[in-house]
């Protein structure tokens, strides 16, 4: 599990990209939170250990744009989840996740301003 200190310095480094993060720690209320976001796009970041327990949960839900996962204990579990459509990828280091979401971020307002011209 990660420490406090890990989980700190992890969210400080994403509310740099983004400074809407929110943290959730129940699958169940991460779900209804998700549910009730109408008009959104989400960037999901899950640990490796969390992401075999919500990925079933996640695909069909539309407000998931895109999933990002941390694996900053480097365990070999990717190839259970490389068959989702919507993984982005998964990361040692929270340089690249970080990295990989503003790339995400600027792809998807380029294709919101290309859809808003056309």
């Amino acid at each position: 599990m990660e420490s406090n200190n890990q989980t700190e310095q992890t969210k400080k480094q994403l509310r740099q990209v983004n400074d809407y993060v929110v943290c959730q720690v129940q699958l169940e209320s991460c779900i209804n939170f998700i549910q009730s976001i109408d008009n959104e796009k989400i960037f999901f970041v899950s640990s490796i250990f969390d992401t075999l327990k919500v990925l079933s949960h996640l695909e069909n839900l539309p407000q998931i744009d895109s999933i990002f996962i941390f694996n900053w204990e480097q365990i070999d579990y990717e190839h259970l989840i490389l068959d989702n459509s919507k993984l982005i990828g998964v990361y040692n280091e929270l340089n690249l996740l970080c990295l990989s979401i503003q790339e995400q971020i600027d792809f998807l307002d380029q294709n919101l301003q290309t859809f808003r011209f056309f």
